[in-house]
């Protein structure tokens, strides 16, 4: 094992501190979990906790190299750590559920934000979720606007699909191979910064129908760009296969309470203290205190979140990247840029073409969100009609 997979202890609270919280739906205002343009990312209602999580691309790289959104200079293996993650052929990776997202992103849950509450709800079809207010009417032939908040910035790029639901099962099941087909053209080549009080700022839109699935459907990449802090490989080696559960609890020693890396290194050697540091997660460890043996999701988990903290977790919270570090150039202010996780109270805004030959009636819109820097594919539901 390198040296950052080191024997040591984190508590749960923290592991969840940094991995929970990823992206939803917020208009049109009927979707079903509950996101909306005044929250923004605020998701404390959980619904960015729709999601498959740990699932992979089935086969080769199928996505341009221009179109990643991180670790950009980065091919081969093992060095290319995100070979196998959704975004890298876009929409192949399976899903659970029906296209609506599935709660807490499998029935098993997992240290990196794979867990909701009420637990009844751990591995519920978003399908299920009951329609929110008055569904949103499109006219066939026209533009209509969707957006989404960014709660944990993954990278990687999206889609936007419809499926019929007009109930009944049969050709009315709603299921991901009818949103599958029936993707949605987006209009124009520009995204919005959608602020809670209206505010927009324009940023070029940037899409792809090469290697995508469905074969032509258009994608997207995430304008917003992660920040380039380290190399995930070099920092955090070769993907772990990932372990569900909780993690070993941390056991307390009298080095807790030192918070620098200079004062920890400087307790080497005292007296009864033998303090060390680990950089990835800036926290400092008793080497010697008793510890249980580590279990598969402390190990893994940690090394979820070394990523992380390369793609910026912990330096742009809330924030921006430092300048500079920006994984790619979005043609925004470095203001529109990091890991997210509080604070971002505006939404990436979108319109799309109402296909003219769907007929009349109820429809799904199903979002779907292709991650690059995690094996997860986010997706949410809101209800329309076309007219």
């Amino acid at each position: 094992m390198g040296p950052h997979r080191q024997t040591f202890y984190i508590s749960a609270a923290l592991l969840a501190t940094e991995a929970a919280g990823h992206g939803h739906l917020t208009y049109p205002p009927s979707t079903r979990h509950g996101g909306t343009l005044e929250l923004g990312n605020d998701c404390k209602n959980q619904a960015c906790y729709w999601f498959s999580n740990n699932v992979e691309i089935p086969g080769a790289i199928t996505l341009p190299n221009d179109m990643r959104s991180l670790q950009l200079n980065v091919t081969g293996q093992p060095q290319d750590v995100y070979a196998t993650s959704p975004w890298r052929a876009p929409g192949s990776a399976p899903v659970f559920g029906s296209g609506c997202g599935f709660g807490g992103g499998d029935n098993e849950t997992f240290l990196n934000g794979g867990a909701i509450l009420p637990a009844s709800q751990q591995g519920m079809d978003g399908l299920l979720l009951p329609p929110v207010g008055a569904p949103e009417v499109w006219t066939r032939g026209a533009t209509a606007e969707i957006a989404f908040a960014i709660a944990a910035n993954h990278g990687g790029g999206y889609s936007y699909r419809l499926c019929p639901n007009g109930g009944g099962g049969g050709a009315n099941t709603v299921d991901e191979a009818c949103f599958q087909a029936h993707p949605l053209d987006f209009a124009g080549n520009t995204s919005d910064i959608l602020h809670a009080d209206g505010t927009r700022v324009s940023f070029p839109l940037v899409t792809t129908r090469v290697g995508t699935t469905p074969a032509g459907s258009q994608w997207a990449r995430a304008g917003i760009p992660q920040c380039y802090i380290c190399d995930a490989y070099a920092k955090c080696g070769a993907p772990l296969a990932p372990a569900s559960g909780p993690a070993n609890p941390k056991v307390p020693t009298n080095c807790d309470s030192v918070s620098s890396e200079a004062t920890c290194e400087a307790t080497k050697g005292a007296a009864g203290n033998a303090c060390s540091w680990y950089a990835p997660k800036s926290i400092c460890y008793d080497a010697d205190a008793p510890k249980p043996k580590p279990n598969a999701a402390s190990i893994w988990d940690a090394q979820v979140n070394c990523y992380g903290l390369c793609a910026g977790a912990a330096i742009s919270k809330g924030s921006e990247c430092p300048a500079g570090t920006a994984a790619f150039d979005s043609g925004l202010d470095n203001k529109y840029s990091g890991y997210g996780k509080a604070g971002w109270d505006w939404s990436v805004a979108d319109k799309v073409k109402v296909p003219s030959d769907l007929a009349a009636g109820k429809y799904l819109l199903s979002w779907r969100w292709d991650c690059e820097e995690s094996t997860q594919v986010w997706q949410n539901c809101a209800d329309v009609i076309l007219e």
